[in-house]
């Protein structure tokens, strides 16, 4: 897109080439990760900038194009990354839940 272009100064051939690095990385690495057992800096960077499309159709794009790795890499780090969210937003569910329970005199 356009205003990723602009704001960030990326163009398309540019991403290709780096998604291809970071797929030469992780096969290099042997690992789930590019710091081979648990995620390293690397990995929140290269995650990092890739949250900049989430949701969107690059993002779509980019996970077309990559391989396997790349693309089991890229769940991996989604749940390093997020899980303490959805413990979270678990912990609240269940607050709420329980809370109901109370006020039903349950």
């Amino acid at each position: 897109p356009r205003q990723l272009k602009k704001k960030h100064e990326v163009d398309r051939s540019t991403l290709w080439k780096c998604l291809k690095e970071v797929q030469a990385q992780l096969h290099a690495s042997g690992g789930p990760f590019l710091g081979v057992r648990s995620p390293s800096m690397a990995d929140l960077e290269v995650f990092g900038a890739l949250q900049a499309v989430r949701g969107t159709a690059l993002e779509e794009r980019v996970l077309q194009h990559a391989d396997e790795r790349f693309a089991a890499w890229y769940a991996r780090m989604r749940e390093e990354v997020y899980a303490d969210d959805a413990a979270a937003y678990n912990d609240r569910l269940r607050f709420h839940y329980e809370r109901k329970l109370t006020w039903f005199g349950w």
